[in-house]
């Protein structure tokens, strides 16, 4: 499985995050401690939101691993964001290594990220590619389950821009239950993971879940200090009691004022 983290609140270097926290998700690119594989290291991605008049985020990506790009330390030890999503990829099997597939993936003011994957990818996305605008089958220019989702989302909206989180929110438990359905309606049972991160800059969208109810998602975590939330696939410091660990089968939200809450699914 993937690994992602993200940050909400006031502007920080994302370096301090990205790379120096005790178990910061360059760690995790490498050594993995709550996934069955603890190397992530099929590229990376980091999108953030720019300290100045630009409500579109910019996005930076990569294939190689995170671990060892100079580049991406280079950029996070000057950059300061109030609002940022990173992502370190462990590639399906049959899923090429190409930027094309690196999360996060941006349109207008969006940002997405997916730790997981759809069991048969290739049916689900015959299946429902009908569903798909124009508009929104355009978006896609990889071949991963994670961009299609992004893709069935923004459909779903009709690529609209300045949604409540509200709206935002109950969008995306209607996306995961549409998920749920086309694959019990065709058949399949395997596990299908869907963890899902979607903001537009204000408001965070976080879901832990799966196709069914009997099997468990994978990790994700959220903890909110001094009015800044910070969510990420396992913690990124040591102090334990400073984390909660998302339910399986919710979602959480965080709004403009960095306010909670948690939905069933």
């Amino acid at each position: 499985m993937c690994r992602f983290f993200g940050y909400k609140g006031n502007p920080v270097r994302i370096a301090d995050l990205l790379i120096k926290s005790d178990n910061s998700l360059i760690v995790q690119s490498i050594d993995a401690k709550e996934s069955i594989k603890p190397v992530n290291g099929d590229g990376f991605g980091l999108g953030w939101y720019p300290e100045h008049n630009d409500p579109e985020p910019g996005v930076f990506t990569s294939i190689e691993p995170a671990w060892s790009n100079r580049n991406l330390r280079r950029l996070s030890e000057k950059l300061v964001s109030h609002c940022f999503f990173a992502h370190v990829r462990d590639a399906t099997i049959g899923m090429p290594v190409t930027e094309l597939n690196c999360h996060p993936f941006r349109y207008g003011n969006y940002l997405w990220m997916h730790n997981g994957m759809i069991d048969s990818f290739k049916l689900i996305r015959r299946y429902l590619m009908r569903d798909l605008s124009d508009e929104a089958f355009n978006l896609i220019e990889g071949n991963t389950d994670s961009e299609f989702s992004f893709a069935y989302f923004m459909n779903q909206i009709g690529l609209q821009k300045g949604l409540s989180g509200e709206d935002l929110a109950a969008n995306m438990i209607e996306m995961v239950e549409k998920l749920r359905s086309a694959l019990s309606h065709l058949e399949i049972n395997g596990p299908s993971m869907l963890n899902f991160a979607l903001t537009d800059g204000e408001n965070v969208i976080l879901t832990r879940a799966t196709a069914t109810a009997d099997r468990e998602a994978p990790t994700l975590y959220y903890s909110k200090i001094n009015e800044a939330v910070v969510f990420a696939s396992e913690p990124l410091t040591k102090v334990r009691q400073d984390w909660e660990k998302l339910p399986t089968n919710s979602v959480l939200t965080i709004d403009k004022e960095n306010r909670l809450e948690i939905l069933q699914i």
